[in-house]
Protein backbone atom coordinates (compact mmCIF):
# COMPACT_ATOMS: atom_id res chain seq x y z
CA UNK A 1 0.00 0.00 0.00
CA UNK A 2 1.05 3.57 -0.57
CA UNK A 3 0.56 4.40 3.08
CA UNK A 4 2.82 1.50 4.23
CA UNK A 5 5.62 2.47 1.83
CA UNK A 6 5.56 5.99 3.14
CA UNK A 7 5.60 4.64 6.66
CA UNK A 8 8.64 2.42 5.92
CA UNK A 9 10.56 5.26 4.28
CA UNK A 10 10.06 7.64 7.16
CA UNK A 11 11.09 5.10 9.75
CA UNK A 12 14.35 4.61 7.93
CA UNK A 13 15.10 8.32 8.03
CA UNK A 14 14.79 8.83 11.77
CA UNK A 15 11.07 9.22 12.13
CA UNK A 16 11.01 8.53 15.93
CA UNK A 17 12.38 12.04 16.51
CA UNK A 18 9.19 13.56 15.13
CA UNK A 19 6.75 15.52 17.31
CA UNK A 20 2.98 15.93 17.18
CA UNK A 21 1.71 19.53 17.03
CA UNK A 22 -1.69 21.08 16.43
CA UNK A 23 -2.56 23.62 13.73
CA UNK A 24 -5.72 24.92 12.11
CA UNK A 25 -5.58 22.04 9.61
CA UNK A 26 -5.59 19.33 12.27
CA UNK A 27 -2.90 17.22 13.96
CA UNK A 28 0.46 17.62 12.22
CA UNK A 29 3.54 15.44 12.56
CA UNK A 30 6.72 17.50 12.33
CA UNK A 31 10.11 15.80 11.78
CA UNK A 32 13.12 17.44 13.38
CA UNK A 33 15.88 15.88 11.33
CA UNK A 34 14.31 15.91 7.88
CA UNK A 35 12.21 19.07 8.52
CA UNK A 36 9.32 17.45 6.71
CA UNK A 37 5.69 17.95 7.65
CA UNK A 38 2.86 15.54 7.05
CA UNK A 39 -0.73 16.61 7.76
CA UNK A 40 -2.81 13.62 8.76
CA UNK A 41 -6.44 14.67 8.67
CA UNK A 42 -8.00 12.55 5.92
CA UNK A 43 -9.56 9.12 5.90
CA UNK A 44 -6.98 7.78 3.46
CA UNK A 45 -4.16 8.28 5.97
CA UNK A 46 -5.97 6.75 8.93
CA UNK A 47 -3.90 3.56 8.68
CA UNK A 48 -0.70 5.58 8.56
CA UNK A 49 -1.76 7.50 11.66
CA UNK A 50 -2.23 4.28 13.62
CA UNK A 51 1.16 2.88 12.60
CA UNK A 52 3.12 6.02 13.29
CA UNK A 53 1.58 6.59 16.73
CA UNK A 54 2.79 3.11 17.74
CA UNK A 55 6.39 4.05 16.96
CA UNK A 56 6.44 7.44 18.74
CA UNK A 57 6.70 7.78 22.48
CA UNK A 58 3.25 8.98 23.58
CA UNK A 59 4.44 10.27 26.94
CA UNK A 60 6.40 13.14 25.36
CA UNK A 61 4.74 13.78 22.00
CA UNK A 62 1.03 13.00 22.39
CA UNK A 63 -0.97 16.24 22.44
CA UNK A 64 -3.75 14.49 24.37
CA UNK A 65 -1.47 13.79 27.29
CA UNK A 66 -2.85 14.06 30.81
CA UNK A 67 -1.08 17.38 31.23
CA UNK A 68 -3.03 18.85 28.31
CA UNK A 69 -6.70 19.54 27.71
CA UNK A 70 -8.55 17.58 25.10
CA UNK A 71 -11.20 20.24 24.46
CA UNK A 72 -11.06 23.97 24.14
CA UNK A 73 -13.33 26.41 25.87
CA UNK A 74 -14.19 26.78 29.54
CA UNK A 75 -12.93 23.24 30.41
CA UNK A 76 -9.85 23.36 28.24
CA UNK A 77 -7.44 25.64 26.46
CA UNK A 78 -8.62 28.63 24.41
CA UNK A 79 -7.16 28.33 20.93
CA UNK A 80 -6.61 31.42 18.78
CA UNK A 81 -7.69 29.45 15.72
CA UNK A 82 -11.29 29.37 16.88
CA UNK A 83 -12.04 25.70 17.67
CA UNK A 84 -15.35 24.58 19.04
CA UNK A 85 -16.35 26.00 22.36
CA UNK A 86 -13.98 28.94 22.12
CA UNK A 87 -15.45 32.36 22.81
CA UNK A 88 -14.33 35.96 23.25
CA UNK A 89 -11.55 35.71 20.70
CA UNK A 90 -9.78 38.58 18.97
CA UNK A 91 -11.14 37.86 15.43
CA UNK A 92 -14.63 38.41 16.84
CA UNK A 93 -13.59 41.93 18.02
CA UNK A 94 -13.75 40.82 21.65
CA UNK A 95 -11.26 40.77 24.50
CA UNK A 96 -9.35 37.51 25.03
CA UNK A 97 -10.00 37.62 28.78
CA UNK A 98 -13.63 38.69 28.49
CA UNK A 99 -16.15 40.93 26.77
CA UNK A 100 -15.80 44.69 27.08
CA UNK A 101 -18.77 45.95 29.13
CA UNK A 102 -18.05 49.70 29.06
CA UNK A 103 -20.96 51.77 27.83
CA UNK A 104 -20.58 53.10 24.30
CA UNK A 105 -22.00 56.61 24.17
CA UNK A 106 -21.55 56.78 20.41
CA UNK A 107 -24.78 54.78 20.31
CA UNK A 108 -28.06 56.19 21.58
CA UNK A 109 -28.44 55.93 25.35
CA UNK A 110 -31.51 56.70 27.45
CA UNK A 111 -31.01 58.42 30.79
CA UNK A 112 -33.97 59.06 33.08
CA UNK A 113 -34.88 60.73 36.34
CA UNK A 114 -38.01 60.30 38.46
CA UNK A 115 -39.35 61.65 41.72
CA UNK A 116 -41.04 58.59 43.19
CA UNK A 117 -42.31 60.09 46.50
CA UNK A 118 -41.05 57.36 48.81
CA UNK A 119 -40.13 53.68 48.82
CA UNK A 120 -40.54 52.88 52.51
CA UNK A 121 -44.29 52.37 52.79
CA UNK A 122 -44.63 50.42 49.53
CA UNK A 123 -42.76 47.11 49.52
CA UNK A 124 -43.29 46.32 45.83
CA UNK A 125 -42.72 49.82 44.47
CA UNK A 126 -39.09 49.19 43.59
CA UNK A 127 -40.09 46.22 41.43
CA UNK A 128 -42.62 48.43 39.64
CA UNK A 129 -39.91 51.01 38.96
CA UNK A 130 -37.59 48.31 37.60
CA UNK A 131 -40.36 47.12 35.31
CA UNK A 132 -40.92 50.64 33.98
CA UNK A 133 -37.17 51.01 33.54
CA UNK A 134 -37.13 47.87 31.42
CA UNK A 135 -40.25 48.96 29.50
CA UNK A 136 -38.73 52.30 28.46
CA UNK A 137 -35.30 50.76 27.83
CA UNK A 138 -33.42 53.02 30.23
CA UNK A 139 -29.66 52.70 30.70
CA UNK A 140 -29.49 54.88 33.83
CA UNK A 141 -32.34 55.93 36.14
CA UNK A 142 -32.06 58.47 38.94
CA UNK A 143 -34.58 58.57 41.78
CA UNK A 144 -35.58 61.45 44.06
CA UNK A 145 -37.35 61.25 47.42
CA UNK A 146 -36.57 57.63 48.16
CA UNK A 147 -37.02 58.20 51.95
CA UNK A 148 -34.31 55.59 52.61
CA UNK A 149 -32.02 56.08 55.58
CA UNK A 150 -28.20 55.95 55.50
CA UNK A 151 -26.23 55.25 52.30
CA UNK A 152 -24.83 52.29 50.41
CA UNK A 153 -25.63 50.01 47.49
CA UNK A 154 -27.28 46.65 46.90
CA UNK A 155 -28.32 44.38 44.05
CA UNK A 156 -31.96 43.61 43.34
CA UNK A 157 -33.51 40.31 42.31
CA UNK A 158 -33.43 41.39 38.64
CA UNK A 159 -29.70 42.11 38.81
CA UNK A 160 -29.89 45.91 38.91
CA UNK A 161 -27.55 47.72 41.28
CA UNK A 162 -29.04 50.53 43.38
CA UNK A 163 -26.73 53.23 44.79
CA UNK A 164 -28.54 55.33 47.40
CA UNK A 165 -27.92 58.14 49.85
CA UNK A 166 -30.19 59.42 52.59
CA UNK A 167 -30.31 60.92 56.09
CA UNK A 168 -29.21 58.94 59.11
CA UNK A 169 -32.15 59.43 61.50
CA UNK A 170 -35.22 60.48 59.49
CA UNK A 171 -37.08 59.00 56.54
CA UNK A 172 -37.12 62.05 54.33
CA UNK A 173 -35.50 63.28 51.13
CA UNK A 174 -33.08 60.65 49.80
CA UNK A 175 -31.70 60.04 46.30
CA UNK A 176 -30.62 56.95 44.36
CA UNK A 177 -29.31 55.80 40.97
CA UNK A 178 -30.21 52.44 39.40
CA UNK A 179 -27.66 50.80 37.11
CA UNK A 180 -28.73 47.78 34.97
CA UNK A 181 -26.76 44.50 34.99
CA UNK A 182 -25.04 45.24 31.66
CA UNK A 183 -23.29 48.25 33.23
CA UNK A 184 -22.47 46.83 36.67
CA UNK A 185 -18.82 46.24 35.75
CA UNK A 186 -18.48 49.75 34.27
CA UNK A 187 -19.10 51.61 37.53
CA UNK A 188 -15.82 53.20 38.63
CA UNK A 189 -17.14 54.41 41.97
CA UNK A 190 -19.81 56.44 43.73
CA UNK A 191 -20.03 59.03 46.47
CA UNK A 192 -23.01 59.53 48.76
CA UNK A 193 -22.66 63.27 49.41
CA UNK A 194 -25.74 63.80 51.56
CA UNK A 195 -29.48 63.14 51.56
CA UNK A 196 -29.92 65.38 48.48
CA UNK A 197 -26.95 64.51 46.22
CA UNK A 198 -25.36 61.26 45.05
CA UNK A 199 -22.52 60.98 42.54
CA UNK A 200 -21.86 57.88 40.40
CA UNK A 201 -18.94 57.55 37.95
CA UNK A 202 -19.22 55.17 34.99
CA UNK A 203 -16.43 54.28 32.58
CA UNK A 204 -17.35 54.62 28.91
CA UNK A 205 -15.46 53.74 25.76
CA UNK A 206 -14.35 57.36 25.33
CA UNK A 207 -14.17 58.95 28.79
CA UNK A 208 -15.69 58.86 32.27
CA UNK A 209 -19.35 59.86 32.64
CA UNK A 210 -20.44 61.50 35.90
CA UNK A 211 -24.07 61.14 36.97
CA UNK A 212 -25.36 63.40 39.76
CA UNK A 213 -28.85 62.68 41.04
CA UNK A 214 -30.17 65.55 43.15
CA UNK A 215 -33.24 66.62 45.09
CA UNK A 216 -33.30 70.39 45.62
CA UNK A 217 -35.04 72.06 48.59
CA UNK A 218 -38.66 72.97 48.03
CA UNK A 219 -40.12 76.46 47.80
CA UNK A 220 -40.86 76.55 51.54
CA UNK A 221 -37.17 76.06 52.39
CA UNK A 222 -35.06 78.98 53.55
CA UNK A 223 -32.50 80.81 51.44
CA UNK A 224 -29.76 79.38 53.61
CA UNK A 225 -30.74 75.83 52.65
CA UNK A 226 -30.87 76.76 48.96
CA UNK A 227 -27.41 78.34 49.01
CA UNK A 228 -25.97 75.42 50.98
CA UNK A 229 -27.36 72.99 48.41
CA UNK A 230 -25.91 74.83 45.40
CA UNK A 231 -22.65 75.34 47.29
CA UNK A 232 -22.20 71.58 47.73
CA UNK A 233 -23.10 71.04 44.09
CA UNK A 234 -20.48 73.55 42.96
CA UNK A 235 -17.82 71.86 45.09
CA UNK A 236 -18.48 68.56 43.35
CA UNK A 237 -18.26 70.10 39.88
CA UNK A 238 -14.87 71.64 40.65
CA UNK A 239 -13.41 68.14 41.07
CA UNK A 240 -14.77 66.87 37.72
CA UNK A 241 -12.36 67.34 34.76
CA UNK A 242 -13.66 69.37 31.83
CA UNK A 243 -13.01 66.51 29.40
CA UNK A 244 -15.41 64.18 31.26
CA UNK A 245 -19.12 63.92 30.60
CA UNK A 246 -21.53 65.35 33.14
CA UNK A 247 -25.23 64.65 33.71
CA UNK A 248 -27.12 66.35 36.55
CA UNK A 249 -30.54 64.79 37.03
CA UNK A 250 -33.35 65.34 39.45
CA UNK A 251 -36.07 67.46 40.96
CA UNK A 252 -34.85 71.07 41.19
CA UNK A 253 -38.19 72.44 42.46
CA UNK A 254 -37.75 75.44 40.17
CA UNK A 255 -39.48 76.85 37.09
CA UNK A 256 -37.17 78.29 34.43
CA UNK A 257 -39.73 78.98 31.68
CA UNK A 258 -38.58 79.99 28.21
CA UNK A 259 -35.27 81.57 27.28
CA UNK A 260 -34.50 85.09 26.16
CA UNK A 261 -32.17 85.97 23.29
CA UNK A 262 -29.04 86.06 25.46
CA UNK A 263 -29.64 82.91 27.54
CA UNK A 264 -28.12 79.74 26.08
CA UNK A 265 -28.72 77.63 29.19
CA UNK A 266 -32.49 77.49 28.59
CA UNK A 267 -34.17 76.52 25.33
CA UNK A 268 -37.17 78.07 23.60
CA UNK A 269 -39.58 75.36 24.71
CA UNK A 270 -39.69 75.73 28.47
CA UNK A 271 -43.02 75.49 30.25
CA UNK A 272 -44.52 78.11 32.57
CA UNK A 273 -43.17 81.34 34.01
CA UNK A 274 -39.83 81.59 35.76
CA UNK A 275 -39.88 81.99 39.55
CA UNK A 276 -37.25 82.92 42.12
CA UNK A 277 -35.91 79.36 42.40
CA UNK A 278 -35.69 79.31 38.60
CA UNK A 279 -33.49 82.41 38.64
CA UNK A 280 -31.10 80.67 41.04
CA UNK A 281 -30.98 77.57 38.86
CA UNK A 282 -30.37 79.66 35.75
CA UNK A 283 -27.55 81.51 37.50
CA UNK A 284 -25.97 78.19 38.39
CA UNK A 285 -26.26 76.90 34.80
CA UNK A 286 -24.71 80.06 33.33
CA UNK A 287 -21.86 79.96 35.83
CA UNK A 288 -21.06 76.30 35.11
CA UNK A 289 -21.83 76.48 31.38
CA UNK A 290 -24.70 73.98 31.51
CA UNK A 291 -27.77 73.46 29.32
CA UNK A 292 -31.26 72.36 30.45
CA UNK A 293 -32.07 69.64 27.93
CA UNK A 294 -35.85 69.32 28.38
CA UNK A 295 -36.28 72.95 27.31
CA UNK A 296 -34.46 72.41 24.00
CA UNK A 297 -37.08 70.25 22.22
CA UNK A 298 -40.59 71.06 21.14
CA UNK A 299 -43.25 68.68 22.46
CA UNK A 300 -46.88 68.71 23.44
CA UNK A 301 -47.39 70.26 26.92
CA UNK A 302 -48.39 66.88 28.36
CA UNK A 303 -44.88 65.64 27.47
CA UNK A 304 -43.23 68.72 28.99
CA UNK A 305 -44.64 69.07 32.50
CA UNK A 306 -43.11 66.82 35.13
CA UNK A 307 -45.36 67.52 38.14
CA UNK A 308 -49.12 67.63 38.55
CA UNK A 309 -51.09 68.80 41.57
CA UNK A 310 -53.42 66.32 43.34
CA UNK A 311 -56.50 67.96 41.79
CA UNK A 312 -54.90 67.82 38.32
CA UNK A 313 -55.36 71.55 37.61
CA UNK A 314 -51.80 72.75 38.16
CA UNK A 315 -48.98 71.38 36.02
CA UNK A 316 -45.36 72.52 36.24
CA UNK A 317 -42.00 71.71 34.80
CA UNK A 318 -39.66 71.34 37.79
CA UNK A 319 -37.60 68.21 36.98
CA UNK A 320 -34.61 68.72 34.68
CA UNK A 321 -31.60 67.00 33.12
CA UNK A 322 -28.52 69.23 32.75
CA UNK A 323 -25.50 68.63 30.52
CA UNK A 324 -22.49 70.70 29.49
CA UNK A 325 -22.91 73.14 26.62
CA UNK A 326 -20.06 71.35 24.88
CA UNK A 327 -22.23 68.25 24.44
CA UNK A 328 -25.47 70.09 23.69
CA UNK A 329 -25.62 68.72 20.14
CA UNK A 330 -25.34 65.16 21.50
CA UNK A 331 -28.75 65.44 23.17
CA UNK A 332 -31.16 64.13 20.53
CA UNK A 333 -34.41 64.30 22.53
CA UNK A 334 -35.75 64.88 26.03
CA UNK A 335 -39.36 64.49 27.11
CA UNK A 336 -41.65 63.26 29.88
CA UNK A 337 -43.58 59.98 29.72
CA UNK A 338 -47.06 60.29 31.26
CA UNK A 339 -47.68 56.56 30.74
CA UNK A 340 -45.06 55.51 33.29
CA UNK A 341 -46.75 55.01 36.67
CA UNK A 342 -45.47 54.08 40.11
CA UNK A 343 -47.92 55.95 42.32
CA UNK A 344 -46.31 59.39 42.21
CA UNK A 345 -47.39 62.87 41.13
CA UNK A 346 -44.23 63.31 39.02
CA UNK A 347 -43.63 62.21 35.43
CA UNK A 348 -40.72 60.11 34.25
CA UNK A 349 -38.24 62.36 32.39
CA UNK A 350 -35.94 60.69 29.81
CA UNK A 351 -33.00 62.08 27.83
CA UNK A 352 -31.86 60.45 24.57
CA UNK A 353 -28.12 60.99 24.28
CA UNK A 354 -25.70 60.01 21.50
CA UNK A 355 -22.17 61.33 21.68
CA UNK A 356 -21.08 63.35 18.65
CA UNK A 357 -17.64 64.68 17.87
CA UNK A 358 -16.81 67.67 15.71
CA UNK A 359 -15.46 66.73 12.28
CA UNK A 360 -12.40 68.79 11.45
CA UNK A 361 -11.46 68.97 7.77
CA UNK A 362 -7.80 68.73 6.66
CA UNK A 363 -8.03 72.34 5.44
CA UNK A 364 -8.89 73.53 8.94
CA UNK A 365 -6.02 71.51 10.39
CA UNK A 366 -3.52 73.03 7.96
CA UNK A 367 -4.86 76.50 8.66
CA UNK A 368 -4.46 76.00 12.40
CA UNK A 369 -0.86 74.86 11.93
CA UNK A 370 0.15 77.99 9.98
CA UNK A 371 1.70 80.48 12.45
CA UNK A 372 0.29 83.99 12.47
CA UNK A 373 2.76 86.84 11.72
CA UNK A 374 1.95 88.70 14.93
CA UNK A 375 2.63 85.64 17.07
CA UNK A 376 5.86 84.92 15.20
CA UNK A 377 7.08 88.48 15.82
CA UNK A 378 6.19 88.30 19.51
CA UNK A 379 7.99 84.98 19.86
CA UNK A 380 11.09 86.39 18.12
CA UNK A 381 11.20 89.43 20.41
CA UNK A 382 10.78 87.23 23.46
CA UNK A 383 13.71 85.02 22.44
CA UNK A 384 15.96 87.99 21.67
CA UNK A 385 15.22 89.59 25.03
CA UNK A 386 16.04 86.39 26.87
CA UNK A 387 19.31 86.00 24.93
CA UNK A 388 20.33 89.57 25.84
CA UNK A 389 19.64 88.91 29.52
CA UNK A 390 21.74 85.73 29.42
CA UNK A 391 24.69 87.58 27.88
CA UNK A 392 24.55 90.32 30.54
CA UNK A 393 24.45 87.80 33.37
CA UNK A 394 27.35 85.77 31.94
CA UNK A 395 29.61 88.88 31.54
CA UNK A 396 28.77 91.36 34.34
CA UNK A 397 32.04 93.40 33.92
CA UNK A 398 31.12 94.42 30.36
CA UNK A 399 27.65 95.29 31.45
Amino acid sequence: MEGSSIHHYRLQNGFPQAQWTYSRNGWVLRCRRQRETTALHSQENSLLLMKVKDTVDSSCCDPTHTRRHTDSGSDGVKCATGCKGVGNQVPCRNYVTGTNTNINLRKKRRIGTWNIRGLVQHSGKLQIIEREMRTYNLDILGLSETHWRNSGHFRTAEGNTVYFSGPENTSSNGVAIIVPPKLNNSVVGYRAVDDRIIHVKIQTTTTIAHFLQIYAPTSISSEMEIEAFYGRLEEILTDIPNRDLLFILGDFNAKVGKSSEVERAVGKFGLGQRNERGDRLLEFCIQKNLAITNTLFKHHPRRQFTWRSPDGRTKNQIDYILIKQRWRSSATNCRAYPGADCGTDHQLLVLDFRLRFKIVSPKQIRKAMIPQPSKVQDFRLDIESKLCLDQVESDPEKG
